[in-house]
């Protein structure tokens, strides 16, 4: 009797089994060429993640450089582009905002849905300086009529008191966890330094 049980408990999990993956064999993701009718200037190491309108993408930065087979004419970026699912555009109005983030390759970026805000943390500067610096982005609407309302887009810089903040790095790993907010982990100083510890954005 309990063969017969054994025996029917695994005939189930290899049908289970079959069926999930033929599912998935169905449902396979592809990757798909997109002919955007903007596009970035090249660059390697730039920061990407979702924002708070939903679908939307924004980038920022990166490293350009220069002409193939050129290495002596690199550029780093500090320009902010939003992806809207079929096309790039560049912004280069913001509201309210006194600063930008200074331009920069390898920050980290990562969406947190519950706060609805985008967080870039680090990188390094044009001087080689790995920055520790921590930046919000997100929109605005602006209604001046009844009829007539705008999306502004807007950087925005946190404050931290002393030691409260990650060491600077570049190449960080950053996600967001559902019970704790953003996490960063990993990357790397000017000097060489991996780090290995951990860190969550609180507030």
């Amino acid at each position: 009797m309990k063969n017969e049980k054994m025996k029917s408990t695994f005939a189930f999990c290899t049908l289970a089994a079959g069926v999930l993956m033929s599912s998935l064999a169905f449902a396979q993701p592809d990757w798909t060429k997109m002919a955007p009718a903007h596009v970035p200037p090249k660059r390697i190491s730039p920061s990407m993640a979702q924002f708070s309108t939903g679908s939307a993408v924004v980038m920022f930065g990166g490293l350009d450089l220069g002409p193939a087979g050129v290495f002596t004419q690199h550029n780093v970026l500090g320009d902010t582009w939003v992806w809207n699912g079929s096309d790039w555009t560049q912004i280069t109005s913001f509201f309210l905002t006194p600063a930008l983030p200074a331009p920069r390759f390898g920050a980290s970026m990562a969406y947190d849905p519950v706060n609805k805000r985008t967080v870039l943390f680090g990188g390094m500067d044009a001087n080689g300086q790995i920055l520790s610096d921590t930046w919000l982005f997100g929109t605005q609407t602006l209604c001046l009529t009844r009829s007539g309302c705008s999306t502004l887009y807007q950087w925005s810089q946190l404050s931290f008191g002393a030691g409260a903040s990650p060491p600077g790095r570049r190449n960080a790993s950053m996600g967001f966890d559902p019970s704790e907010g953003i996490v960063l982990t990993g990357g790397s100083n000017a000097a060489g330094t991996n780090f290995s510890d951990t860190w969550k954005l609180i507030g």
